[in-house]
């Protein structure tokens, strides 16, 4: 969330840390990438309006390191 000077409070997406997977390997692979995407697209728009003192972090939790 964000909470600006005034105090009023914006609700804002969060990064998923956990996802369902599956024993199936090609299932797998799709939820995990559903997941990273998910997270990719989070942590351009908290980039985007102004959370960008925790790139790394967000960069880290979204796996756009692989």
């Amino acid at each position: 969330m964000r909470i600006y000077t005034d105090g009023h409070v914006k609700d804002l997406p969060a990064l998923d840390g956990m996802f369902i997977t599956s024993e199936d390997p090609v299932e797998a692979k799709r939820l995990e990438n559903k997941h990273d995407e998910y997270n990719r697209q989070i942590n351009e728009l908290l980039v985007e309006i102004g959370f960008d003192k925790f790139t790394i972090n967000m960069y880290l939790h979204a796996w756009l390191n692989k």
